[in-house]
């Protein structure tokens, strides 16, 4: 007979964490969207400052590599902002020798 698989438990803390998480980076993507938005539609052109206008194809490629980088990466970050693992080091290995 088949036996069912127990599904792990996560814990309401966790769940908090990755929630907060999860509306904090929709809140950066959003915010760094609209920016792309502005520099893309150029509203009030005729008032921005020279440079400005001079480096706005800059502005359009660094803030769309940013939103990018963050809509692929978010899975990664809420799991690692929830979850985090402690790392191995010297001294925590408990079958070795012990370090000072």
């Amino acid at each position: 007979m088949a036996t069912k698989r127990k599904k792990p438990k996560v814990s309401d803390n966790k769940q908090q964490i990755a929630g907060i998480t999860k509306k904090k980076l929709a809140i950066l993507i959003t915010i760094l969207l609209a920016a792309l938005a502005f520099f893309i539609l150029k509203p009030g052109l005729d008032s921005w400052p020279l440079w400005m206008v001079d480096s706005r194809k800059i502005f359009i490629a660094i803030l769309g590599i940013i939103n990018l980088f963050l809509i692929l990466m978010s899975p990664i970050i809420v799991v690692t902002e929830s979850d985090p693992r402690p790392l191995s080091g010297p001294g925590k290995n408990p079958k070795g020798p012990m370090l000072p």
